[in-house]
């Protein structure tokens, strides 16, 4: 997040301090967009960093992604059914579950534990949330899940 704040971005909210425009409660509860003409360079400043900041969260969820696909790799736990299992028993969302697995949304519905834990549309830990509690599980664990996983996948069949 840090490399999202440009000089720019700073002299904009130095600016805006300066001016005031966070000292009078008046202003605080309008958006910036209502404060500011749409061609000043202070909202443009603000506009980027936005981008940047949606661009880099995107780039960590599949960094996360990517890193918790390796994680399963290097403890052997290779079947997707395994790890979708693993992932729907931590609150992971099905997007995620397809990104990491590779499974379809209709397969990942039809295994029997996620009718169980899917609360609402959106429901579920965000990506980052589910590597940091994959990965620390020990091995031990974490192969008794796969097992778990791939017997839950024979009764389904």
């Amino acid at each position: 997040m840090s490399s999202c704040i440009t000089s720019d971005l700073a002299a904009a909210t130095y600016s805006l301090n300066y001016e005031g425009y966070f000292k009078e409660r008046d202003l605080l509860n309008k958006s910036i967009e209502d404060l500011l003409k749409p061609d000043d360079w202070r909202l443009k400043a603000i506009h980027e960093f936005r981008q940047r900041l949606n661009l880099a969260e995107i780039y960590d969820q599949i960094k996360s992604a990517n890193r918790l696909y390796f994680f399963f790799m290097k403890n052997k736990v290779i079947n997707p059914y395994s790890q979708a299992y693993i992932m729907f028993m931590h609150g992971a969302k099905v997007h995620d579950i397809e990104r990491v697995t590779g499974l379809s949304k209709k397969t990942i519905g039809r295994n029997p534990v996620s009718s169980k834990l899917r609360v609402g549309k959106g429901a579920g830990n965000d990506i980052r949330t589910i590597e940091l509690l994959i990965t620390s599980i020990d091995s031990d664990r974490l192969r008794g899940l796969a097992q778990l996983g791939e017997q839950m996948m024979k009764y389904q069949t």
